[in-house]
């Protein structure tokens, strides 16, 4: 009996974990939606932080950029707004995997909870 290997389902399994992450990743900052990276002058960032530091490391790097005015759906996204130049360079030199503009998410980048 031959037994053939289907691509087709390893692809679509790959394909659902990808959604997952980018679920967990952004769902309470940002949902599903096109990425954009933040630019130098924005004041109010997406901060992606490895999901390995504990959250009082998390939250004192992020402190170091500006204000924590939200957490996304993962404990290592935080949305913060920083009156200081540069706050995407700062986040990246705090630790910050990489920033995103909420700006670029459309309705479902929306900041405008209260600061926590």
């Amino acid at each position: 009996m031959a037994t053939t290997t289907s691509t087709s389902g390893h692809d679509a399994a790959r394909r659902s974990l990808a959604a997952v992450l980018c679920t967990l990743v952004l769902g309470g900052a940002g949902g599903l939606a096109t990425i954009g990276w933040a630019s130098p002058r924005a004041q109010t960032l997406i901060a992606v932080y490895p999901p390995w530091w504990p959250p009082a490391r998390i939250w004192s790097a992020a402190l170091s950029v500006g204000e924590i005015s939200d957490v996304g759906g993962a404990s290592f996204v935080l949305v913060i707004h920083s009156a200081g130049p540069n706050a995407p360079g700062r986040a990246a030199r705090s630790g910050a995997v990489f920033t995103l503009d909420p700006g670029a998410l459309g309705p479902c980048g929306s900041t405008t909870k209260d600061t926590l």
